[in-house]
């Protein structure tokens, strides 16, 4: 884990045993609460990444092209969010996209930006995975939704 986001847990653990001020907290160990958010952000990335390794055998519980296209699983997240830039040699196969973003994943192929998206990189896909679409993702996939 990255040594900010690791800060940022500190900083929240001493403020919830210690009962401190907050933005005394933050401002210990950050240079403004910006910077603090964001790192607090990528927190909850790493979790969705986390959770989508753990969870993800290759069956798609859901329907891939939907929610590869705009985040939506029926039932669970019915309103579109946005999506990754699919390149378009996986225009038609969603499943081959998903299985070589999570591949990227587990070997640590991405990045967190300031943007509180995850950029992935590897030799086989290249992509921004929005925050929201990312979490959607690793709790279809967390939840094994059978009946959509």
């Amino acid at each position: 884990m990255l040594v900010q986001e690791l800060s940022c847990i500190e900083v929240l653990l001493n403020h919830l045993v210690n009962n401190t001020d907050l933005n005394k907290e933050i401002f210990a160990d950050f240079t403004s609460t910006l910077t603090f958010d964001t790192k607090k952000s990528n927190l909850f990335n790493v979790c969705s990444i986390n959770n989508l390794i753990r969870n993800y055998d290759g069956r798609a519980p859901f329907p891939l092209v939907p929610f590869v296209q705009n985040g939506t699983i029926k039932g669970i997240y019915d309103t579109p969010t946005l999506a990754p830039v699919i390149d378009p040699k996986y225009a038609y196969d969603e499943a081959l996209f998903l299985k070589s973003v999570v591949e990227a994943l587990k070997n640590d192929n991405y990045l967190l930006d300031d943007d509180n998206s995850v950029f992935v990189s590897s030799e086989k896909v290249e992509t921004t995975l929005p925050q929201v679409w990312l979490y959607r993702l690793s709790e279809g996939y967390k939840r094994r939704i059978s009946d959509i």
